[in-house]
């Protein structure tokens, strides 16, 4: 082999790779990996690390306590110089130190459960984004359907008034029709770009930058317990469950211990002291207060429970609402299935006599226009189906766990 051909072979094989590796990275990442870039849901998980790192100082120790003291003593005979120092070191009530460090946990549980709700609910306005999008995609295809039809029938009037078979005001009826069409073609062409707009703009992406398909959780894999509401929910619980503990501590004496040291530096020789104090408080008015902290986080450990059952409820009605979406647009489909064939053959039969003329001067031209937007109406219809069932679909995305936007396996 040539050393010509070598180089090329090798020139060749880099250029597939490239070509490879460039399809590779202009392929879109998935709807839920999207949402975990998006800055907003970023924002979400920088409160989640905030908290984290806040957990690490709850529940600590407080610092001991180092006094000083220097004085001097006047006596009719001499004037004494006197110093001293003590220590002290306080000490947590008992159950404080667990308490602080339970409320810490969930505070960290809080964040982690607003960082699920934020990004299912991004994830949800973009599947909603998206489904809107498709749907005016449909729409404009259909419209520019029903403009490729109506010029077929102008062509064939146009025919027909050549040969004097066919009426002007056909041709005047089917060029308002060819506006009215060209219309809807715009409008729907401008909701798809509103669309995209909103999503790239929700996102922070580029106009190049790929937008990703539409995607929703699998019904069957959702479960209340795991949703962020719910997560939220058993949060809230544990926040009032440390904050009564924290109550109970409050209403509980705080002690302190230390060491002191005291010299007299008298003529004859110094005199030093050495003791050991105990110090603690009398809570007498902490225990009324500690009563109604406890109080108040029973009610909103009850108010967590409430919570927890509309969770539930509302994760019932929507899987309700997606089956019932999923069989109308079934229905839809077999319906308009089985209605456009009859259309179809009898559009192609009054098509073929539009640039003719009936006894009495009339025409199939209103006829074939009949058939043309029953049958875009028909396929109105199931396009608005689908759009139904994607529009609710997204409504998942409230209940999916925050797992499901991992990007490295950091996130909850």
């Amino acid at each position: 082999m040539s050393p010509i051909t070598t180089r090329g072979i090798i020139a060749t094989g880099l250029l597939f790779g490239s070509l490879l590796l460039a399809g590779r990275a202009e392929e879109p990442m998935s709807l839920p990996q999207q949402v975990a870039e998006a800055p907003a849901v970023q924002s979400a998980w920088q409160q989640v690390e905030a908290a984290r790192h806040r957990q690490q100082g709850a529940g600590r120790w407080p610092d001991p306590v180092l006094e000083g003291m220097a004085s001097r003593k006047d006596t009719p005979a001499d004037e004494i110089p006197m110093w001293g120092a003590a220590l002290q070191q306080p000490l947590p009530k008992a159950g404080e130190r667990a308490a602080d460090q339970e409320r810490a946990r969930a505070e960290v549980a809080l964040a982690e459960a607003a960082y699920g709700q934020m990004a299912g609910q991004m994830a949800r306005e973009i599947a909603r984004h998206l489904a809107d999008a498709e749907a005016a995609r449909q729409r404009l295809r259909l419209a520019e359907e029903q403009r490729t039809r109506t010029e077929q029938i102008q062509a064939a009037v146009e025919i027909g008034i050549g040969a004097g078979q066919s009426r002007s005001a056909d041709r005047l009826a089917l060029q308002t029709r060819l506006a009215e069409v060209h219309l809807q073609a715009e409008r729907e062409r401008q909701l798809v770009q509103d669309a995209e707009s909103a999503i790239r703009a929700t996102l922070s992406l580029t106009e190049q930058e790929p937008l990703p398909a539409f995607l929703a959780p699998a019904p069957g894999a959702l479960q209340a317990a795991q949703s962020p509401a719910s997560r939220q929910a058993v949060a809230r619980q544990q926040e009032a469950r440390a904050m009564a503990d924290l109550a109970r501590a409050q209403a509980r004496p705080m002690t302190a211990f230390g060491l002191r040291f005291e010299r007299e530096e008298m003529p004859g020789g110094n005199e030093d002291t050495v003791g050991l104090a105990l110090m603690t408080e009398l809570p007498w008015f902490s225990r009324r207060y500690a009563r109604a902290g406890q109080h108040a986080a029973q009610s909103a450990i009850t108010a967590g429970t409430f919570d927890l059952a509309a969770v539930e409820q509302d994760l019932a009605a929507t899987l309700g609402r997606v089956a019932r979406a999923e069989h109308w647009a079934a229905t839809t489909r077999r319906v308009v299935g089985e209605t456009q064939a009859r259309l179809e053959a009898e559009y192609s039969a009054l098509v073929r006599r539009a640039g003719t003329a009936e006894p009495g001067g009339a025409t199939p031209v209103l006829m074939v226009l009949d058939i043309v937007d029953r049958q875009a109406e028909l396929q109105r219809q199931e396009i608005e189906a689908d759009a139904a069932l994607r529009l609710t679909q997204a409504d998942l995305w409230r209940f999916a766990p925050a797992n499901l936007f991992n990007r490295t396996g950091e996130k909850p």
